[in-house]
């Protein structure tokens, strides 16, 4: 087991990095995050290997941001790959009206990147959003129990999300039990 980040459910994220260059983060574990658990920004040669990031995004603090609550959070980077983590109950847990939904794995704005090998599970939201990103390979994932009815809102998200962007290539990912569609374009 890697070393554990802990937010003790009151900091808001686990580990944040803009404008950071050939970095390799592996074998760690990102919990109880009031936000996120890992997020990368403006970032290019990065790779998340080998990740726990879970219990995260339950109670978003920093609002202006627009968070949703993530588990791994990838915002406008490049050459990013995510590989053979394990993402699950990240997203808010509130009962009744809920107007956001969290993300296992989010991909916003980005170019060049691969997601793959990973297990995204009973989040509250997608297990995984590919979002106006560019060249992204999404492939042997495995999805499954993710919560993604925001009939409240009249939408369902998905446990593959492809929203915008171009080049994307989803194949070879297992999807099981989520409460929603396996894989939404829009």
């Amino acid at each position: 087991d890697g070393v554990i980040f802990d937010g003790q459910r009151t900091m808001t994220f686990g580990f944040w990095c803009t404008d950071c260059q050939s970095l390799v983060i592996e074998n760690l574990v990102f919990r109880n995050y009031t936000d996120f658990g890992i997020g990368i920004n403006e970032s290019t040669q990065i790779t998340l290997r080998g990740l726990e990031v879970y219990d995260n995004g339950f109670e978003v603090q920093l609002k202006k941001w627009e968070l949703e609550g993530y588990g791994i959070l990838v915002d406008m980077a490049s050459e990013v790959t995510v590989v053979d983590c394990d993402t699950c109950r990240n997203g808010p847990r509130t009962t009744g009206k809920r107007s956001m939904l969290g993300t296992g794995i989010n991909i916003y704005g980005c170019t060049d990147c691969e997601v793959s090998s990973n297990r995204s599970y009973d989040n509250i939201g997608g297990g995984l959003l590919v979002e106006d990103s560019q060249r992204v390979l999404v492939e042997n994932n495995e999805l499954y129990a993710n919560d993604l009815d925001a009939t409240d809102d009249e939408w369902w998200d998905g446990a593959i999300w492809v929203d915008g962007g171009s080049d994307i290539t989803v194949r070879n990912n297992t999807i099981r039990d989520n409460l929603g569609p396996g894989i939404q374009i829009s």
